[in-house]
């Protein structure tokens, strides 16, 4: 069995684990992991079809708890985000997108840790707010797969219950991902190796899940709220990483080059 296909399997194992418990984190547990053997832009496709996935699971275990209001006013901030963010995926190279996420998730720790400014609720959690952080997590989304951090931000800032924040959280990324999918057949990005790679990382999220479902019933809301905190705060490290890795090579690269 080809490395890849063991890396998507564990990766995805974690995140159905991950999502069912705080309701999103899926990708940006296995999308670190997977990007350190795999081509950046594979990963983000197995990771969109898979995510649709994770987050119908979300949406049936957490259906009573729906904001629909909410989802509705995400979704529509959200359109015109994961168009742009899956013409950056088509037009902008891997590198740089990996430098755009990178950046964008570390400020949205800094926000994340600064979430008890004073700010009007309107700010928080009006419709301006939720159309805005709708908007960024579509372009996430779109771009890297990775829609989490802006809405972590959003529940922290807004103060939702953790059941909530789940069952919003499963609802608009069960549209937007999909909207996202939907341009990535569009652009005819989903190729068969794509599909290979998303049936194995399947019964991964499958078996996450089920594993994942007892310690999402008993989690408290103050660990749920620290949850978030530590998902948004473990992208920019493990995408650092990555970004390690490359350079590394590239200094190998330079200095045998020279020594040549």
């Amino acid at each position: 069995m080809e490395l890849s296909y063991i890396i998507t399997f564990s990766g995805w194992f974690l995140g159905g684990f991950v999502n069912i418990v705080t309701g999103m984190g899926g990708p940006m547990i296995a999308l670190p992991l997977m990007v350190l053997f795999m081509d950046f832009s594979l990963v983000i496709l197995v990771a969109c079809l898979l995510s649709v996935l994770t987050n119908i699971l979300l949406v049936i275990r957490f259906w009573h708890y729906t904001d629909w209001k909410a989802v509705w006013m995400l979704v529509l901030g959200s359109l015109p985000g994961v168009g742009l963010g899956v013409w950056s995926l088509k037009h902008i190279p891997a590198f740089g997108l990996e430098i755009f996420l990178g950046s964008m998730l570390i400020a949205f720790a800094v926000w994340q840790m600064w979430g008890g400014l004073n700010l009007r609720s309107s700010w928080r959690d009006g419709a301006l707010a939720r159309l805005g952080w709708g908007a960024a997590s579509g372009m996430f989304t779109g771009a890297v797969g990775l829609g989490g951090p802006p809405l972590a931000v959003c529940a922290s800032m807004a103060g939702w219950d953790k059941n909530v924040a789940r069952a919003i959280f499963g609802a608009f990324f069960m549209f937007s991902i999909s909207i996202a999918v939907i341009f990535d057949i569009l652009y005819g990005l989903v190729t068969p190796v794509v599909m290979q790679h998303t049936l194995v990382g399947l019964p991964g999220v499958l078996l996450g899940t089920l594993v994942g479902l007892p310690a999402a019933r008993k989690i408290r809301q103050e660990t749920f709220r620290r949850s978030m905190m530590w998902i948004v705060l473990l992208g920019p490290s493990l995408y650092c990483s990555r970004l390690f890795c490359i350079e590394r090579s590239l200094f190998i690269a330079i200095v045998t080059r020279i020594s040549i």
